[in-house]
């Protein structure tokens, strides 16, 4: 009976141990798509701050800014519980040399309801400085702000 005992808890160990390997690849994994996805949204910025004309939407941008508003107000007390669900008329437009100011509407359920509210976000490259890429959403009158790679979930 003692070696069943030993052989089931030699399985669980082996089983949780393998269970805590895969979801550690499972997070890294996780982490390189936001790594991907936070040099694409670069790779645009510089694009547009360089004079290129591109298709938003195309770039996928829309859906860039769903993750990060979801991660830039997460800790907003009304809005912790959001999902967002991609900016409709979205347009970008070069403010100053260094600056980009993206606007549309962005579709947002509480769980009680979806919505679109007035969605606003300048990108500031203060790289310049070494103070990194600085993102500001505002979504209907809340604001938040962060570094670029805060901003997509990366804390190095």
């Amino acid at each position: 009976m003692r070696v069943n005992r030993t052989f089931l808890l030699s399985n669980t160990l082996r089983t949780v141990r393998l269970d805590a390997l895969l979801q550690a690849m499972q997070n890294e994994e996780f982490m390189n798509k936001r790594r991907i996805l936070a040099n694409d949204f670069e790779n645009v910025c510089e694009r547009l701050l360089s004079g290129a004309q591109l298709d938003l939407y195309e770039e996928k941008v829309s859906s860039m800014f769903e993750v990060i508003a979801a991660l830039l107000f997460a800790r907003t007390p009304h809005r912790e519980f959001c999902w967002y669900d991609g900016v409709e008329g979205l347009t970008a437009s070069v403010r100053k040399s260094r600056q980009i100011e993206f606007t549309g509407q962005m579709w947002v359920d509480d769980k009680k309801t979806q919505r679109k509210e007035d969605f606003r976000a300048t990108v500031t490259d203060k790289r310049v400085t070494k103070q990194g890429i600085w993102i500001t959403v505002w979504i209907g009158t809340d604001r938040a702000e962060g570094e670029m790679l805060a901003a997509f979930g990366i804390f190095e």
